[in-house]
């Protein structure tokens, strides 16, 4: 597993904690890319929960890839009910960050 074992890959998201906005764009690109089904979906998943605990879902996913395809959808349901695209950036600026990454906004 070499020096720092399951934790190798991880280091970018733990560095950038602090930052936000970037670490959530950061998860998100992950979890877009698809197949995070183990140890680093869960931590993806507890990085976008702490960031943005406004959007957190009441979902018991088994993986980090299956709360986040459930959050995705939840984000776009938001889009589609709510047109203030303003509103949303204010009250949920987490769902307002992936839907500017679809390019909705």
């Amino acid at each position: 597993m070499g020096r720092y074992g399951v934790w190798a890959g991880l280091p970018p998201l733990f560095c950038t904690l602090y930052y936000g906005r970037y670490t959530l764009k950061y998860c998100f690109t992950e979890f877009l890319k698809g197949g995070q089904t183990d140890l680093r979906g869960h931590i993806l998943k507890a990085a976008m929960d702490d960031i943005a605990p406004e959007a957190q879902l009441n979902f018991d996913a088994k993986t980090g890839q299956e709360y986040f395809d459930a959050w995705k959808d939840a984000a776009i349901s938001v889009g589609e009910q709510h047109h203030d695209m303003e509103w949303i950036e204010e009250n949920q600026p987490a769902i307002y960050l992936l839907l500017s990454m679809f390019g909705e906004v």
